[in-house]
C-alpha cells in the first residue's frame, strides 16, 4: 500500500450488476474537472469481492472531498452497497482526521487502526462496528454486519463531522466556476458540455506566445459568436483570470476562453486519428450519440485508460449536430441579435423537423392560443372630437329633521358655520355631512348686526345697578350666536 495513496473499496451486493455501479459513479463525476486523474477504479468486480479505486492523497483538497462525496452519493443511490477508505498512513485518513477534529472517536477504539478500520459507509451514512456489535454475529464478515445490523452500527456524530465539511465544499461546487461567455459557434457547444476538453484547452493555451495569441485573435473577430455557461474548476478559473484588476472578469475569461478553443481547434482538429474505440452497452439507452460518447469517454478514464486529446476532440466535433448549435442559440445570441435569418441558419437544411419544433419554442415567435383574444385599445378621445357630455344639475342638500338637535347643539356654541375638517385637525370622527349644512354667511351676518343693536338699545333703556359689579363693553361687541328661531324646535317636542 502505497503512503501517498487513498484507497476506497466499493462492496455491493448480488442484485447490482458492476456496470450498474460504474454508470452511478460516471454519471457523478462527468461535469466534475480533477486537477489529476481524479476517480481510478479497477475494472473487474463482483459479489464479495470490492471494486478497488485510489487516489493520490496531495492532490487538490477539492478533488479529494468530490471522492469522498461521491462515494456518499454512490452508496446512498445503489441498493446495499458499502465502502471503506483506508490510508498507509492512519493519521492521513480523512475520516479519521476529522473524527479527531471534532472529539467523536469512540472510548473503546484504544489505537487510529482501531478506529479507522471499523468505519463503514452505507446508505449515505457512516457505520461504526464496535466489539460488542462485532459479538452479537460471530463469523459474519463487516460488511454482512453492516447490512444486517445498520441501525445498531449507524453513528451520527461521526457522519456530521465529516458532512459538515463535505456541505461547505459542496457549497461552492468543490472549486467550480460557471460562467458565460462569448465563443465562436463551431466550438461552442464543446466547451459547453466538455469540460474536461475545456479544462485541457486552457492549460495548452496559458503556453502559447503573443505572436500565436494575435493570429487567433484575428480569427476571433471574423467568427459569428454565441453565449453560453461553461464549467471551470478552481486551477482554470485562476489561469484564465490572471492579472485581471476588475472584480467580475467574465469579458476576460470570455475572450481568453475563446482564444483557448480556438488554438485547441486548430491543433487537434488536423490530427489523423486512426483510434477506433467499441461502443460500451453500459449507456446504450443514451438517445443522443454526443451524450453517449462522452459518458464513454468518462468511463475509459474512470478504468485508467482514458483517450486521447485528438482521439475525443474529433469525436467530439463530429458529432455535434445542427441541433447542438441551436442549442446554444436558445437563450444567448451574440450582440443581443433575434432575427429570423440568423436562426434559420443555425438549423441544416436536412434537418427540417428539429428545425421547425425549434422555431415554435423561441421567445420572439410567441403564438395567440386558441384560447385567447387578441385585443385592441380604444381610440383616445382628443378635444376637437370629443363627445359633449350633458352637465348634471347638483341640488344643494336639504338638513333633515334627525339632525336638529345636533345643529342646536353647534349654534348654542357658536359654531354656526360648519367647515369639514382636515386630515390633520381631524378628531377621528366619522362624521356625517348631510347633519351640518352650511348657512350662506350673508345670512349669519345680519343676524349678528341685529342682534348687536338689539343690545345697544337695551344698553341705553337700563342703566348698569350698583349692585352689578360692571361688565366690559368689549364683550358686547364680540359676534354673539344668532338667537334659535321657534321654527327650529318644532319637533323639540317629541325628543
Amino acid at each position: 500500500m502505497d503512503r501517498q495513496q487513498l484507497y476506497y473499496y466499493l462492496y455491493r451486493d448480488a442484485n447490482t450488476s458492476n456496470d450498474e455501479l460504474v454508470q452511478v459513479v460516471v454519471n457523478e463525476i462527468k461535469h466534475f474537472v480533477f486537477d489529476a486523474e481524479g476517480i481510478v477504479l479497477s475494472p473487474q468486480g463482483y459479489s464479495g469481492i470490492p471494486v478497488v479505486g485510489q487516489t493520490a492523497l496531495n492532490c487538490r483538497e477539492d478533488d479529494l472531498w468530490k471522492i469522498l462525496d461521491v462515494l456518499f452519493r454512490v452508496s446512498h443511490k445503489v441498493d446495499g452497497l458499502v465502502f471503506r477508505i483506508a490510508t498507509a498512513n492512519i493519521a492521513l485518513n480523512p475520516f479519521y482526521i476529522e473524527a479527531v477534529k471534532n472529539d467523536v472517536i469512540p472510548r473503546w477504539a484504544n489505537s487510529p487502526e482501531d478506529f479507522a478500520t471499523n468505519v463503514f459507509g452505507y446508505a449515505g451514512v457512516l457505520h461504526v462496528i464496535s466489539p460488542e456489535i462485532r459479538a452479537k454475529y460471530p463469523g459474519v464478515s463487516d460488511v454482512e454486519i453492516i447490512r444486517i445490523a445498520n441501525r445498531e452500527t449507524r453513528n451520527i456524530l461521526i457522519t456530521e463531522s465529516v458532512k459538515q465539511i463535505l456541505d461547505a465544499k459542496s457549497a461552492r461546487d468543490f472549486g467550480m466556476q460557471r460562467t458565460s461567455v462569448n465563443l465562436p459557434q463551431n466550438v461552442a457547444y464543446i466547451a459547453k458540455q466538455r469540460p474536461d476538453l475545456l479544462s485541457a484547452a486552457i492549460r495548452e493555451f496559458s503556453n502559447f506566445g503573443p505572436q500565436e495569441s494575435k493570429k487567433h485573435e484575428r480569427v476571433l473577430e471574423q467568427s459569428d459568436c454565441v453565449m453560453v455557461h461553461i464549467l471551470l474548476n478552481d486551477t482554470d478559473w485562476k489561469s484564465v483570470t490572471a492579472f485581471a484588476d476588475i472584480e467580475s472578469p467574465c469579458d476576460i475569461v470570455s475572450h481568453r476562453t475563446a482564444l483557448a478553443m480556438i488554438a485547441f481547434d486548430e491543433k487537434y482538429a488536423k490530427i489523423e486519428n486512426g483510434l477506433d474505440t467499441p461502443s460500451s452497452n453500459i449507456f446504450r439507452d443514451v438517445p443522443d450519440v454526443f451524450e453517449r460518447e462522452k459518458l464513454e469517454s468518462t468511463q475509459a478514464a474512470l478504468y485508467g485508460t482514458p483517450h486521447s486529446l485528438a482521439h475525443r476532440y474529433q469525436m467530439a466535433k463530429a458529432l455535434t449536430t445542427s441541433k447542438h448549435h441551436a442549442e446554444c442559440r436558445k437563450l444567448f445570441v451574440d450582440d443581443g441579435s433575434s432575427s429570423h435569418e440568423q436562426n434559420d441558419s443555425v438549423c441544416s437544411g436536412d434537418d427540417e423537423s428539429y428545425k421547425v419544433t425549434y422555431a415554435r419554442k423561441q421567445v420572439f415567435k410567441k403564438k395567440r392560443g386558441e384560447l385567447g383574444k387578441k385585443r385592441t385599445l380604444a381610440q383616445v378621445a382628443l378635444k376637437n372630437n370629443a363627445p359633449e357630455l350633458p352637465e348634471e344639475e347638483h341640488e344643494r342638500p336639504q338638513p333633515t329633521n334627525s339632525g336638529q338637535l345636533r345643529n342646536f347643539e353647534r349654534a348654542v356654541n357658536g359654531d354656526d358655520v360648519y367647515h369639514e375638517s382636515s386630515d390633520g385637525d381631524s378628531l377621528g370622527e366619522d362624521e356625517e355631512m348631510d347633519l351640518f349644512v352650511t348657512k350662506p354667511k350673508k345670512v349669519v351676518l345680519n343676524g349678528m348686526q341685529a342682534k348687536l343693536a338689539t343690545c345697544k338699545k337695551h344698553i341705553e333703556k337700563k342703566p348698569p345697578s350698583e349692585d352689578e359689579a360692571g361688565f366690559d363693553v368689549a364683550d358686547l361687541l364680540r359676534a354673539a350666536p344668532p338667537l334659535a328661531k321657534t321654527d327650529d324646535f318644532e319637533d323639540f317636542d317629541d325628543i
